[in-house]
């Protein structure tokens, strides 16, 4: 469930307030977001974030702490046909509001590590995973029926941590790139084709 309410101030700015309940390795209070856009002829800027109380239960005991969020965007259109996206996004804590961060881990100290945190060797702390996301890319309309993307992406892991520590099989860092054609033959029928190049380093 989510209760959201959207700003607008003048026709270039938009604000928009959420809380969500996560029902995931999270406490019962909602994760709050925020999201603020700019549109201004061929430029769309937006900047966003989250905060949202994770928890780990042990031997009947909860453990709660903070984890957070926050990234910036730009998407700017290049010519009528082509335009060129891209983001960065720095998080500590989380695995649910930036895509393709999710991971599964063993179990560290009495609790299922994942890609948002693990519980710390004293059982009474969570150690949280920190990382940086930046994705660039680039998209072109050839005709009516043909369009095509090409997507470069890195997360990379802080690997200084105490969770890096104690996950030494989970990411470090991750690199893809992505290239893909679609064609439209008819209306809502979509034919594609994608390729990806990516490598994976884990902390060990």
């Amino acid at each position: 469930p989510q209760v959201r309410y959207n700003f607008d101030f003048f026709l270039q700015h938009n604000l928009k307030l959420a809380a969500e309940y996560v029902d995931s390795r999270s406490s019962e209070i909602p994760a709050l977001t925020a999201k603020y856009t700019f549109k201004q002829d061929g430029l769309t800027a937006l900047a966003q974030g989250f905060v949202h109380e994770k928890r780990a239960t042990v031997n009947g005991d909860d453990i709660d702490k903070l984890s957070w969020g926050a990234g910036l965007g730009l998407k700017y259109q290049l010519t009528p046909v082509s335009t060129l996206q891209g983001h960065a996004y720095h998080v500590e804590g989380d695995q649910k509001f930036v895509s393709y961060a999710q991971q599964s881990g063993d179990q560290v100290n009495g609790f299922a590590a994942g890609g948002d945190f693990s519980v710390n060797n004293a059982q009474n702390d969570l150690d949280l995973n920190k990382f940086n996301t930046y994705v660039l890319g680039y998209s072109h309309k050839l005709s009516e029926q043909w369009r095509m993307n090409v997507v470069g992406s890195l997360f990379d892991y802080d690997d200084s941590t105490a969770y890096a520590r104690n996950n030494p099989t989970l990411n470090k860092k991750l690199t893809d790139l992505a290239a893909n054609v679609f064609y439209t033959p008819l209306k809502n029928i979509d034919i594609g084709m994608e390729y990806h190049h990516g490598k994976r380093e884990s902390f060990d």
